[in-house]
């Protein structure tokens, strides 16, 4: 009976260590996409009358350009977006299966 509660314990405490990284890393990964959106905002707004030579006007206007038209986010795989949502997708997910196992059961 020790031996099963010991081996419970440790599979639990395990569940409960991957589960709170996968929320850090989740939420680190979302700030990165939120950073790129906030420092392409403040590329956007960049004043044009200080810039002397014309090549730098001519790169700044396509960078904007390709700032605009360019979307960059992180994924899972190339198939899950990783935004904050989903968090609240993964806990979902988790409690439609919790409420059928037990249903089964």
């Amino acid at each position: 009976m020790s031996t099963s509660l010991a081996s419970l314990s440790v599979v639990l405490c395990a569940i409960l260590t991957t589960g709170f990284h996968s929320i850090l890393l989740i939420f680190r990964v979302a700030s990165v996409e939120e950073n790129y959106h906030s420092l392409i905002r403040a590329f956007v707004h960049l004043p044009e009358e200080n810039l002397n030579p014309p090549h730098v006007k001519e790169l700044l206007q396509m960078l904007k350009l390709f700032a605009f038209h360019d979307q960059i986010y992180l994924t899972a795989w190339g198939m899950i977006p990783i935004r904050r949502g989903f968090f609240l997708t993964i806990v979902g997910t988790l409690a439609t299966y919790g409420v059928l196992l037990v249903q089964f059961t």
